[in-house]
């Protein structure tokens, strides 16, 4: 698991990870209600892309 990974010492002393954060975690409660007071809320787009790929158009999709 990527979490578990994520976690281990050696990518820790890698990444130089600050000792205040306790652990990686996949996602974050207050993270996701900070984007959505912010009206930065996740949409589904499928339908668009969708479109776009029918009609020969390239697609980038970037997330992260």
């Amino acid at each position: 698991m990527v979490a578990r990974y994520l976690n281990t010492d050696a990518v820790w002393k890698a990444l130089e990870v600050p000792r205040t954060i306790p652990s990686f975690e996949l996602s974050s409660d207050a993270v996701g209600d900070a984007f959505n007071l912010a009206g930065d809320i996740g949409r589904r787009m499928q339908s668009e892309v969708q479109y776009l790929l029918a009609n020969q158009v390239d697609v980038l999709i970037y997330q992260g």
